[in-house]
C-alpha cells in the first residue's frame, strides 16, 4: 500500500514538473468555479491571475484588474463566457474557442483555448482542466495579410478602371483619327492613278510616299483600335474552315509591295502546310502581316524575307524570317511589350506605337497556340504554332 502511494506522489510531482514547464497556459477549476491551480506559463501570459486557490468568482476579480474580455470581432465578452467557465457550467468540453484579454495599456493577448470537464468515480463533474495558447502572432499575421489583401484588391480595381479609361481614350482617339486619314489616302489613291501624272514621275513618286506613309499610319491606328478591344475583353475569335492558301495570300499581298520597294526578295514555302485550316483566319492573318511588317522593316535593304508554313501533326507551324541584325540582347525579351518599339537600324528599343509583336503574342494566345522567336546576328525568326482545328468550345475572352 505504501508503494502504491510513493508511486502516485511520484506520479504527481512529474505532472506538476510538466505542467510548470509547458508552454501553454493551464487551469484548473473546481465544480463551483474556483480556481484550484494555474501554472507558471498562465502566470506569465496573464499576470493578473489571482493566487490559488481562488473562491469562486475570482474570474470577475481578474477582470476587474483589465480592460475586459473581448470575442473575435472586437465585441465585449462577459468574463464567465470563457471556455473554463463554460466547460464547468455544462460538463461538455469546449474546443478551439478564441478570445482576447484586452490589458490595461490597450494590448490584446488573443488566447486559443481548450478544456475538458473532470468527474469523480460516481460520474459527477468535479471541474474542469483548460489549455490557452497564445496566438496573438498568427492574429496579428492574419489581419496583415488580411490588409494586403483590401489594399492588393483596391489596386486591381484601380488598374481595372485605368485600363478602361486608356481602352476608351485610344477607341476615341483612334477612331477620330481614322476620319481624316480616309480622306488622305482617297485622295492620293485618285491622284496615284491620274492622267496628269504621268508615271515614273516625281509627282508620281511623291503621291507613292504619301500613299505609303498614311497607309502605315492607318495599320499603327488599327492596331490601337485591336489594343484596346483586346484589352477590354471584348476580342471574339470566330473558327472557320478556310484553304490555307487562300489565307497565305491574303496575309502576304501587302509585305509583298514593302519588299519590292526597299528591293528585297519574297519567299513563301507552303509544301508541307496542311490544304485546309479551321481558326479564325482573318485573326492569323493579322498575326502573319505583323511579323512578317516586322520581317521587312528590320531585314536588309536588297535581303530576303521568307514565310515557311509546315504541318506538324495536329499543328500547324508558321516561321516568319529575315536577314537583318537581329534582336539585340538588351531588347530581349521586352520585344512583347506594349508601346515599346525598336529603331529599325540599331534594334534598340524606344518608345512609341508599337503594338505589332504586342498584338501578335494576344491573338496567338486566343488561337490556342504559342509564339517564340530565335535572334542572331544574320538574322531572326519568328515560329508561330496554332492547333489545326480549333474547336468552339475552347474559345474565350482574351
Amino acid at each position: 500500500m505504501a508503494e502504491s502511494t510513493d508511486s502516485a506522489a511520484e506520479l504527481g510531482t512529474r505532472l506538476s514538473a510538466l505542467l510548470e514547464c509547458m508552454q501553454s497556459a493551464v487551469l484548473e477549476a473546481g465544480a463551483d468555479g474556483s480556481l484550484i491551480s494555474a501554472n507558471a506559463y498562465a502566470r506569465q501570459i496573464m499576470p493578473h491571475l489571482p493566487a490559488v486557490p481562488a473562491a469562486p468568482g475570482w474570474v470577475y476579480r481578474f477582470n476587474n484588474r483589465i480592460k475586459g474580455f473581448r470575442n473575435p470581432d472586437g465585441t465585449q465578452m462577459n468574463p464567465d463566457e470563457g471556455p473554463l467557465s463554460t466547460c464547468v457550467r455544462t460538463g461538455e468540453a469546449v474546443n478551439d474557442w478564441i478570445f482576447a484579454i484586452e490589458n490595461l495599456d490597450g494590448s490584446l493577448l488573443h488566447l486559443l483555448g481548450s478544456a475538458s470537464p473532470l468527474f469523480d468515480e460516481s460520474g459527477t463533474i468535479s471541474g474542469a482542466i483548460c489549455s490557452y495558447q497564445d496566438v496573438s502572432q498568427i492574429v496579428h499575421l492574419r489581419e496583415a495579410v488580411q490588409n494586403q489583401l483590401e489594399q492588393l484588391r483596391e489596386s486591381h480595381e484601380a488598374l481595372e478602371k485605368a485600363h478602361g479609361a486608356q481602352s476608351a481614350f485610344l477607341g476615341n482617339i483612334s477612331h477620330e483619327l481614322r476620319t481624316p486619314l480616309n480622306a488622305i489616302l482617297g485622295f492620293a489613291d485618285l491622284l496615284a492613278v491620274s492622267e496628269k501624272l504621268p508615271p515614273g514621275s516625281e509627282e508620281q513618286i511623291f503621291v507613292s510616299e504619301v500613299i505609303d506613309a498614311a497607309s502605315d499610319l492607318a495599320r499603327e491606328i488599327d492596331n490601337l483600335l485591336e489594343y484596346s478591344k483586346i484589352v477590354a475583353g471584348v476580342v471574339d475569335i470566330v473558327p472557320e474552315n478556310q484553304p490555307t492558301e487562300a489565307i497565305l495570300i491574303e496575309a502576304t499581298a501587302a509585305v509583298e509591295r514593302m519588299c519590292q520597294r526597299r528591293n528585297q526578295s519574297f519567299e513563301v514555302d507552303s509544301t508541307s502546310a496542311p490544304n485546309n485550316l479551321n481558326t479564325d483566319w482573318l485573326r492569323l492573318i493579322q498575326v502573319l502581316q505583323h511579323l512578317l511588317d516586322n520581317a521587312s522593316k528590320f531585314g536588309r535593304h536588297g535581303g530576303m524575307v521568307k514565310l515557311e508554313v509546315v504541318q506538324e501533326g495536329e499543328w500547324v507551324r508558321f516561321s516568319v524570317s529575315d536577314d537583318g541584325p537581329g534582336i539585340p540582347e538588351e531588347a530581349e525579351g521586352r520585344v512583347y511589350e506594349p508601346f515599346r518599339k525598336a529603331a529599325p537600324k540599331t534594334g534598340e528599343l524606344s518608345t512609341g506605337v508599337g503594338l505589332g509583336l504586342t498584338l501578335a503574342r494576344s491573338i496567338v494566345k486566343m488561337l490556342e497556340g504559342e509564339i517564340d522567336y530565335e535572334t542572331g546576328p544574320t538574322g531572326t525568326r519568328f515560329d508561330v504554332r496554332i492547333p489545326s482545328f480549333l474547336r468552339r468550345e475552347e474559345l474565350y475572352l482574351s
